[in-house]
């Protein structure tokens, strides 16, 4: 099964917060960036909602 991710424009937040990522995947993302063009924040919210959308959660609860 082979998942997309389709992106579309929003208006822009009202506020944003940090969220720390490592370097080698900010480096995916800005290379992403610039190869859609879409701006590196709007990028990566897009991909953090596809993830919480498409997470499932395995194991036992504690």
């Amino acid at each position: 099964m082979t998942c997309t991710l389709e992106l579309k424009r929003e208006q822009p937040e009202k506020a944003q917060k940090v969220v720390v990522i490592s370097t080698d995947t900010h480096q995916q993302l800005k290379d992403l960036s610039a190869e859609t063009g879409i701006k590196l924040h709007k990028l990566i919210d897009s991909c953090l909602r596809f993830a919480l959308d498409h997470i499932v959660i395995v194991g036992e609860d504690d």
